[in-house]
């Protein structure tokens, strides 16, 4: 809340102090044209003085003429209140990340006292701070502050998008024959919020690419086995170079050539 004063009209006051003067000395009669002409002088000064406009510095600037009283005074001497709306923001920097990453979260607040969290942070009651880190995130969180103020409460919310791996593995068909040469099956995968990805066959590198810029692909690769044979996908993402954010397993069976019926 801010208060605006406006001063009153006081001229009558200020008039009093200055003319009743004025109007004595224009009354007394001398009987020496020399003290005449000695209060003509002072006569001329006092109403000069009169007309003078002077600065009065208080809870406003106020321009005061000293006759008339203040020149931006309202004319009842009210006092106007303003009030000043209370607000509140809060944010996430930044508000999207990987899942295993963690999010700053910093808030302000105007014509408030105090403001309270939810969704997982704590303010301690301050009207304004950060960052304040979220902690490592795995899972989309939504966090908002409520802000104290006179009359009524401001409330700001923010949200971090965590962005989590998606990692799928496939084979077509997924139990083969061994005769002759061998059985043939198609490895695919399809994944996504990831930056590169080692597919491995029974333990050893198979295939390894990198998604670009969009952070996803789509691929497949032939291949023929002998035996059961386990393909591994793992993939990284933004958490750091080398740590695994998403794995996914496929196992291709063998189909005997000799079956009972």
């Amino acid at each position: 809340m801010r208060e605006e004063m406006r001063h009153s009209n006081f001229s009558k006051s200020v008039a009093i102090f200055l003319i009743v003067p004025i109007i004595f000395v224009s009354s007394v009669s001398f009987p020496r044209p020399a003290h005449a002409f000695f209060l003509v002088p002072m006569l001329i000064s006092t109403i000069l003085l009169a007309a003078t406009t002077v600065v009065i510095i208080d809870a406003t600037t106020c321009y005061i003429n000293i006759i008339w009283g203040c020149s931006n005074a309202n004319p009842d001497g009210t006092t106007t209140v303003v009030n000043v709306p209370n607000s509140a923001t809060l944010t996430a920097n930044p508000d999207t990340i990987d899942s295993g990453q963690s999010s700053n979260l910093t808030w302000t607040s105007t014509g408030t006292t105090a403001c309270n969290s939810a969704g997982g942070f704590d303010t301690n009651g301050a009207t304004s701070g950060g960052p304040v880190s979220t902690g490592v995130l795995t899972s989309t969180q939504n966090y908002q502050i409520t802000c104290i103020g006179i009359g009524s409460n401001a409330v700001a919310n923010a949200s971090v998008t965590v962005l989590a791996p998606n990692v799928i593995i496939a084979a077509s068909p997924d139990r083969v024959s061994t005769t002759g040469a061998g059985g043939a099956t198609t490895i695919s995968w399809n994944v996504s919020n990831v930056n590169s990805c080692t597919i491995n066959k029974n333990g050893a590198v198979w295939k390894t690419f990198t998604t670009g810029p969009s952070r996803s692909a789509i691929g497949s690769a032939p291949d023929t086995i002998n035996s059961q044979t386990t393909y591994t996908i793992s993939c990284t993402n933004n958490t750091s170079s080398s740590a695994i954010a998403g794995s996914a397993t496929k196992i291709v069976n063998i189909i005997s050539a000799f079956q009972e019926f």
